[in-house]
């Protein structure tokens, strides 16, 4: 195969095809393996407790609803108006970025999915283009040590991952650099 996989600092897996040039963050067909292969679509659903879980697509009933599957757990459910339920793909689903403008497919669904992925790996803050998404960890978190301080100086958004100290630092060089104040705003039920 042309193709070869590589992975991006924070473990996320692209493809690049060596003889194209081409580099896709979907598994190519031709490196697929076992339930790899499974090329279902995948939909949101709304959950009582998850906010939206996976199902996947059944048949279409009489009346137009969808009967699905819950893909974790394999409870059977009808949708009403499954004509409008939001899909997602696999590889979309393995993807957590540090900035959800870098998403392919932005929705709710997809959304409180990247959220929830960092926040199971304790990473509780994600970016939004220039805003900052901070998540409450109910946890110390060793993430305001002075080392943790020092790495962030003088350091782009591109360069570190998401943290408050790139929202410091970067009106610290603001108003440095062009002289003028500089504000943040802080919003939410904790804050």
């Amino acid at each position: 195969s042309d193709w070869e996989e590589y992975v991006t600092e924070d473990g996320t897996p692209y493809y690049y095809n060596k003889r194209t040039g081409q580099s896709s963050w979907d598994k190519p067909e031709e490196l697929r393996i076992g339930n790899e292969k499974d090329t279902d679509v995948l939909y949101w659903i709304e959950n009582s407790d998850e906010g939206y879980v996976l199902a996947k697509f059944l048949k279409k009933m009489f009346d137009g609803s969808f009967n699905v599957e819950e893909e974790v757990g394999g409870k059977q459910s009808n949708v009403k108006n499954g004509d409008q339920l939001v899909s997602a793909t696999r590889s979309e689903l393995l993807k957590a970025f540090d900035d959800l403008v870098q998403m392919t497919n932005v929705n709710e669904q997809m959304i409180l999915h990247t959220l929830r992925q960092r926040f199971t790996k304790d990473k509780i803050y994600t970016h939004v283009g220039t805003i900052l998404v901070s998540l409450n960890p109910f946890k110390n978190l060793p993430l305001y040590t002075p080392a943790i301080t020092s790495r962030y100086w003088f350091r782009g958004h591109k360069e570190m991952p998401p943290h408050v100290y790139l929202i410091a630092d970067a009106a610290f060089r603001a108003v440095l650099s062009g002289g003028k104040n500089q504000s943040i705003l802080i919003s939410g039920e904790s804050g």
